[in-house]
């Protein structure tokens, strides 16, 4: 998934990251990374249910970053 989001028009991405093991993963996945492409992305994105999608979108509807 950070893939994902780091394929979209963005300028950061934040993550959150409770242990070491986890930051060396993203920290792999960053510094190895290409966009995906615009098929890829599709898949990804068409693999969520509409339930899971449904979730996030009420999270981020009232979500604020401190």
């Amino acid at each position: 998934l950070l893939s994902y989001s780091l394929s979209l028009p963005i300028s950061a991405a934040v993550v959150g990251m409770p242990k070491i093991e986890h930051i060396e993963a993203n920290t792999r996945v960053a510094r190895a990374f290409q966009p995906l492409s615009k098929e890829e992305m599709q898949r990804m994105s068409g693999g969520l249910s509409a339930q899971y999608k449904a979730s996030i979108d009420r999270f981020f509807s009232t979500h604020v970053d401190a």
